[in-house]
């Protein structure tokens, strides 16, 4: 599209000057208006929609923590989040137990993450060489990820579900209680091996 000019003259004495200035056309004028409104309303809605997310986590949350209180004491002390997870100590600091939930998945994971790439592999593989007693404990198979390319690792058990889906809740909330405790048991004793390693090393306090 052509630009549209508008030239005003006006004089100095001896000399006749131009002053050229652009005009927005006036349907460019509507349609950029109508874009800001747009963009302006597209805001709105996903801070909206972002806004109500972080509510229903916010309440998801705090029906699990009452279930998990019975289950896992640990997370008796833990306060709903906006957040997709929530986690508590395991007693090897950066390795949490966690819960975790979307869309699509619920999980709980013992998730290995201490700052160091090395360090958190060392953890995992430790952990590796025991995994049939520790399934055994479990009473299921546990989904094993090293992820070689990242810094940490974990060790899940995850179901199918949508945490944003009120109706889900209570079967959703089932699993991850019941699952939580079962891992918790099933790695107790392995975690509490790596602490005593980790303070023998001095990479702990006693």
């Amino acid at each position: 599209m052509g630009r549209i000019l508008r030239a005003s003259p006006w004089s100095t004495g001896t000399d006749i000057l131009l002053n050229i200035d652009q005009i927005i056309p006036t349907k460019d004028v509507e349609e950029f208006i109508i874009g800001l409104a747009t963009k302006s309303l597209d805001e709105v809605e996903a801070a909206n929609e972002e806004k109500n997310r972080h509510k229903v986590r916010r309440q998801f949350w705090a029906e699990l923590l009452k279930s998990a209180a019975v289950r896992t004491p640990r997370f008796q002390n833990i306060s709903p989040g906006k957040q997709h997870w929530i986690n508590a100590g395991s007693g090897v600091r950066g390795v949490p137990y966690q819960f975790v939930a979307g869309q699509s998945y619920a999980r709980v994971e013992l998730y290995i993450d201490r700052g160091d790439k090395i360090e958190n592999k060392a953890i995992f593989d430790e952990l590796l060489t025991q995994r049939r007693s520790i399934e055994d404990s479990f009473g299921e198979p546990l989904v094993w990820e090293r992820l070689d390319d990242a810094r940490a690792s974990r060790i899940k058990r995850e179901t199918i579900g949508n945490m944003f889906d009120q109706s889900q809740w209570p079967e959703l909330i089932e699993f991850m209680t019941a699952s939580m405790s079962k891992l918790e048991n099933s790695l107790k004793e392995p975690l509490k091996k790596i602490q005593q390693k980790l303070q023998s090393k001095g990479q702990e306090e006693v």
